[in-house]
């Protein structure tokens, strides 16, 4: 009997990257960004308004740097939540905006 050669398993798929992650940390952001806008305003919605949507432009900005470097490095599926959470930020972030200044009283 011949001895067994030894056993090369394989090398597990690497992981590309989480395209969760951002949206939830997005998520996260723009809650926090919105709570500290609001009670540096003192609850006046539209300075909250103003505030909060300099902040969700800033954060657009930082998403839209973070979706082409992780792009380019290769990171599909984290590029693609990156996208997924500059979606979110414009679907929620600046439609809370825009509510918040529709109803806004100026008397």
């Amino acid at each position: 009997m011949q001895p067994l050669e030894p056993f090369d398993a394989p090398e597990p798929p690497r992981k590309k990257g989480n395209f969760m992650l951002p949206i939830g940390i997005n998520a996260v952001v723009m809650l926090a960004a919105y709570s500290v806008t609001s009670a540096q305003s003192g609850g006046r919605t539209g300075d909250t308004a103003l505030e909060y949507f300099f902040v969700l432009a800033g954060l657009f900005v930082l998403n839209i740097l973070a979706a082409v470097v992780t792009a380019l490095v290769g990171k599909t599926q984290t590029a693609l939540g990156i996208c997924l959470a500059i979606l979110g930020i414009f679907l929620i972030g600046l439609g809370t905006c825009a509510y918040s200044l529709q109803n806004m009283h100026v008397n």
